[in-house]
């Protein structure tokens, strides 16, 4: 079965969060000044970070980051895999090389 099929659940909640939280928002400051201004680029972006992360490590970004120790290492792990990607593998162009 495909990724995105199995994922749905996660992506449903996350959106329901998602469209309740500008709901909420809205009713906020429609009550304090009249005007329904509100920013979702923020709530868009924490939105797509909480559905990767729930869908690759089983959590929200909340839920990692709140906690002192896994944020930590969660933060390490995330600089190492940047640093692994951005280093070449010189057997990929020099195939003798590639042991």
């Amino acid at each position: 079965m495909h990724v995105l099929l199995l994922s749905r659940p996660v992506i449903c909640e996350e959106v329901q969060a998602l469209l309740s939280s500008i709901h909420e928002d809205g009713a906020a400051t429609s009550s304090l000044d009249g005007h329904q201004n509100v920013i979702i680029r923020y709530k868009l972006q924490k939105c797509t970070n909480n559905i990767i992360s729930r869908m690759t490590l089983g959590k929200t970004m909340d839920e990692i980051t709140t906690s002192k120790e896994h944020s930590k290492s969660f933060v390490e792990s995330l600089i190492k895999v940047v640093e692994y990607i951005g280093v070449l593998n010189i057997g990929d162009y020099i195939p003798a090389l590639a042991w």
